[in-house]
């Protein structure tokens, strides 16, 4: 007979870092909302049904917060969805490679906006793009302000 798991132990599984820290935002957010309304964690649980320390898991990120509780809490809250998450031009995760080759929302957003562009336009901003590319590293480092050279 296998020997008795110790309580706690059991490993389950591993969330991507990434989507971790998406997770602790959102908590962090959903924190920020509640005490600028005045609401405990108990209120707010009382109000969402949940215990207590349920709340206390998602405004730290331990638990992550299904798309379904978080549309009702922003509707409890009297607030939108999209409060709880960054903004468009403040990543909560790191920018890095993804192995399966997906995109960014950054780059969703700019595929979108390109879209929208004449055919003419995007032809002249692949040929910028294209070009900017192949740029080598400039002479001065990073410390200078944008277009100040030594």
């Amino acid at each position: 007979m296998p020997a008795k798991q110790k309580r706690g132990s059991k490993k389950g599984p591993r969330r991507n870092g990434d989507l971790f820290a998406l997770d602790k935002f959102i908590g962090a957010r959903l924190c920020q909302i509640r005490t600028a309304q005045g609401l405990t964690q108990k209120g707010l649980a009382a109000l969402l049904k949940l215990s207590h320390q349920q709340v206390q898991k998602y405004e730290t990120g331990a638990n992550c917060i299904s798309a379904a509780r978080l549309c009702r809490t922003a509707r409890v809250l009297g607030v939108a969805v999209t409060d709880f998450l960054p903004a468009d031009d403040a990543p909560a995760w790191p920018q890095t490679a993804q192995p399966h080759g997906g995109v960014f929302r950054a780059s969703i957003t700019a595929n979108q906006h390109f879209s929208n562009l004449s055919p003419e336009m995007q032809a002249a901003m692949r040929a910028l793009v294209k070009a900017a590319a192949n740029i080598p590293a400039l002479p001065w480092g990073e410390g200078q302000g944008e277009g100040e050279q030594p």
